[in-house]
């Protein structure tokens, strides 16, 4: 069970990245292209960018927390199976949530939409350490906060492409590096919290990531909307 359950877990996480892809392609598109300078400094010339990649680092914590917090808590209950079973829910909220975001026409501006998106990132990771033992419940709130990471990191996407029109090969390459380092960082936290203070406790990590980037997100909005 283990085994079939990793591979779906797998699975899964290709086919977020195959529909991300397909749906940022869909939503760039519809998104007006907002000249930038990128003098000699490259990208990092552009304020709006490091907002970005400060608000991709901490998504990214949040993400890499949640990774190891859910298999963490499925051994610490003497069921290391249901590991891959929650890292599955977590990625199937993905897919979802990667789906009924590009199908929908927005109104709201892509840097409104990621300050809502983060609130609601934010209020699926909150009860995570406080079920404990509820391995079911975990599950079901795993699927729901992968249902609001997807989009998030597809709209983050899109502001790097609004941004930086004229050196997006750069920006995209820059944003991937700050969700990996957001990642790595937060994987880490995770396993140091969970050693000390009980494997639940590894989502908060992932709490507090996710509140970071609502917190900047909020506090750059305008600036990102220009």
């Amino acid at each position: 069970m283990a085994v079939a359950s990793g591979a779906l877990a797998l699975s899964v996480i290709g086919a977020i990245a195959a529909g991300g892809t397909l749906v940022l392609a869909r939503l760039v598109r519809r998104t007006p292209v907002v000249q930038a300078r990128t003098a000699r400094g490259g990208v990092w010339h552009v304020p709006a960018l490091r907002v970005l990649l400060a608000i991709a680092g901490a998504v990214g914590a949040a993400f890499g927390a949640l990774e190891v917090a859910a298999p963490a808590v499925a051994v610490a209950q003497g069921v290391p199976a249901l590991g891959g079973v929650l890292v599955a829910a977590f990625s199937l909220g993905g897919v979802l949530g990667v789906l009924l975001y590009g199908a929908r026409r927005w109104t709201a501006s892509p840097a409104r939409r990621l300050v809502v998106l983060l609130l609601l990132l934010s209020i699926a990771v909150a009860p995570l350490a406080a079920l404990r033992d509820a391995v079911p419940l975990s599950g079901a709130v795993l699927f729901l906060t992968g249902l609001a990471l997807s989009p998030v990191l597809t709209t983050l996407s899109v502001l790097v492409a609004e941004h930086v029109p004229t050196a997006s090969a750069e920006a995209f390459g820059w944003l991937s590096t700050w969700i990996s380092l957001g990642e790595a960082g937060g994987s880490a936290a995770a396993g140091l919290v969970a050693q000390s203070a009980g494997p639940s406790s590894g989502f908060v990590v992932a709490a507090l990531g996710a509140s970071a980037a609502l917190v900047v997100s909020a506090w750059a909005r305008r600036g990102l909307a220009r």
